[in-house]
């Protein structure tokens, strides 16, 4: 029971976050006056900043693993 009390509040909490991102997105065209066109390539730049750290983070997660599975074989050998 507890339990899913728990799945549904996270999903209430996204729900709202997603509803005051876009407010937030509305208000600053609607009212700042801030082209669409910017926040288009702040977005885009935003995504593309996230996709270089997930694979500079993917990169050294298999280096990480490749360094442990070769000192692994050598204590195997010894």
């Amino acid at each position: 029971m507890l339990f899913r009390r728990k799945r549904r509040s996270h999903g209430r909490t996204v729900f709202l976050g997603l509803c005051a991102m876009g407010i937030l997105l509305w208000a600053s065209v609607y009212r700042f006056n801030v082209p669409a066109d910017v926040l288009k390539e702040y977005f885009l730049a935003t995504l593309a900043a996230m996709g270089l750290v997930v694979l500079l983070a993917a990169l050294c997660a298999l280096l990480f693993l490749g360094i442990r599975q070769l000192l692994r074989r050598r204590r195997e050998q010894d």
